[in-house]
């Protein structure tokens, strides 16, 4: 059961580093739109229903920008570990939409991840990777004219095409989101988010194959409830619900130059299948398990050429507490150790039609 709980804990780090992914894409496209938010308010009346976007972008990890100094007692028997944890990725994603009677779009993402070296990947180096394809529907909104508010919300689904969904048993994943933005000074955009998340799983737990598994199979109690038909173990714990709270603040800094931040806070559970029993360490509790996580970014983004918009950041996905869980993590920037690559730096390129 220990090893149970471990690997619980391990798989909430994978959920959350996949939904980080899909944070940081969703906080890029808010910092687009905000930017256009002007240019959007005086286009034509007759402006096309549909739209096809796609965005290009390169994230190098913090831990590319230190080294590792050599042990003397191996030197010459190890090769040299100043890049151990080097990392850079490439992400390309295409999302086409439609909108129905300027009340409600709707839209598809599919998108892709390349690890550009090594030391990246979840199971071989310089892994390509499809993610899940994703399926949205957005109430495009209202605004009250008394007051400088809008509202908006929409439902989002994911459709496990990728390795990870698949190894999970995902079904489909969905989530109920809202917002609000609130425009101060007609140059401020504050900008608050609600999302709830719910996810469907043929099992409870990621399942394996007993060759995938190898050698972990003499370790696994006989007889034990991680055992399932058909030559499958279990691993680990799905997580199931979701909740997620996030802020924003966009501005204009100099003519098409705008400023963004945003912040969010991510709480996930487990399914109810966590049992102590004799094999359980005195810290194991029955029930859910619960994993938090931060992500961040700090973004200034430009438009050129009508239809383009590059943008650079700085953005974080890390836990809300540091390792010897004694202090909070600061949000903007990982402080607690360069190796867990938790900020990057990223570059990307949006093209809208």
């Amino acid at each position: 059961m220990n090893r149970v709980l471990r690997l619980l804990v391990v798989g909430l780090m994978v959920t959350w580093s996949l939904s980080a992914f899909a944070q940081e894409e969703a906080d890029e496209e808010a910092d687009i739109s905000a930017s256009a938010d002007d240019e959007t308010e005086e286009a034509e009346e007759d402006s096309k229903d549909w739209a096809v976007s796609a965005r290009l972008a390169t994230g190098i990890g913090q831990g590319t920008f230190v080294n590792v100094a050599p042990d003397p007692e191996y030197d010459g028997i190890v090769e040299d570990p100043s890049n151990a944890y080097d990392r850079w990725n490439m992400s390309l994603s295409l999302t086409p939409s439609y909108t129905v009677m300027d009340l409600v779009s709707v839209s598809a993402t599919v998108a892709w991840t390349q690890q550009m070296l090594a030391g990246g990947g979840i199971n071989e180096p310089n892994e390509l990777r499809f993610q899940d394809v994703g399926l949205d529907i957005s109430w495009v909104g209202h605004k009250f004219e008394s007051i400088p508010i809008s509202v908006d919300a929409g439902a989002s689904f994911a459709f496990p095409t990728s390795d990870q969904s698949q190894t999970a048993t995902l079904i489909v994943g969905t989530s109920l989101n809202g917002g609000v933005s609130y425009k101060l000074f007609d140059k401020l955009t504050l900008r608050y988010d609600l999302g709830l998340g719910k996810d469907f799983h043929e099992y409870t737990s990621p399942v394996v194959t007993d060759d995938v598994a190898g050698i972990d199979n003499l370790i696994w109690r006989a007889g034990g409830s991680e055992r399932v038909s058909g030559g499958l173990l279990l691993e680990g714990v799905n997580s199931e619900y979701a909740l997620s709270n996030s802020f924003s603040a966009s501005l204009p800094v100099w003519d098409k130059l705008r400023f963004s931040v945003s912040y969010a806070f991510s709480t996930y559970w487990t399914y109810d299948v966590v049992k102590k029993d004799e094999l359980s360490n005195e810290i194991t509790q029955d029930g859910r398990g619960v994993a938090q996580g931060v992500s961040s970014s700090v973004s200034l983004s430009y438009p050129f050429l009508d239809y383009f918009t590059g943008s650079v950041a700085l953005r974080t996905s890390t836990q809300p507490k540091t390792s010897d869980n004694r202090s909070f993590n600061f949000p903007f920037w990982n402080v607690d150790g360069a190796a867990s690559n938790s900020s990057q730096l990223q570059f990307a390129v949006r093209a809208a039609y």
